[in-house]
């Protein structure tokens, strides 16, 4: 399956038209704000949190982290992708959480807007089988919005959310991370 608009990538510098990583870096324990992305706390008022930063996948070279959140959800939301075709959208990711990731669950979803106007949201469902898998490696998924449940009448742009979401299951604690998403309108 071939992919459109490549966000965010396990190389050094940014592929495609909205890029995630801005140019050479090489974090270990600091986190950078992501270019054209922007930080977002959904139902809850969490402190911005991660960024990218390098440590947890030094074979990607950068991955976006996100820091489990007290309630609510919290993440980075890219900047506005172009919706000029009706039809479904497939995000292709990687992701992976902490050894210590507890009372979160990773979270991915798309947005969709007329101009500034936020219209609707839709959330992309892990398996339990792809978060067992996350726990141990990096787990690569797609992710549809089929087009019968995507885009509200008037959709002109889109944009991909990446957070972490409060779920019991004790204290919260670690990170989630994603690397190399991309997102394709087919």
């Amino acid at each position: 399956m071939q992919f459109g608009k490549t966000i965010m990538t396990g190389l050094a510098s940014a592929v495609g038209a909205i890029g995630l990583l801005a140019g050479e870096a090489a974090f270990q324990d600091d986190f950078s704000t992501p270019s054209q992305w922007s930080f977002w706390s959904w139902q809850g008022k969490n402190e911005k949190s991660g960024g990218i930063g390098s440590a947890e996948a030094p074979d990607l070279k950068q991955t976006l982290a996100i820091a489990a959140v007290q309630n609510g959800y919290a993440g980075w939301m890219s900047s506005e992708i172009d919706y000029d075709k009706k039809g479904s959208v497939a995000v292709k990711l990687k992701f992976k959480v902490s050894s210590d990731y507890a009372g979160n669950v990773p979270r991915v979803f798309v947005t969709w807007f007329q101009g500034k106007k936020h219209l609707k949201a839709n959330f992309l469902s892990l398996t339990s089988a792809q978060l067992d898998s996350a726990r141990k490696d990096w787990t690569e998924v797609t992710l549809q919005v089929p087009a019968d449940d995507g885009a509200p009448a008037g959709a002109d742009s889109i944009r991909l959310n990446l957070a972490s979401a409060a779920k019991g299951g004790g204290k919260p604690a670690g990170f989630v991370y994603f690397s190399s998403a991309s997102v394709e309108i087919q």
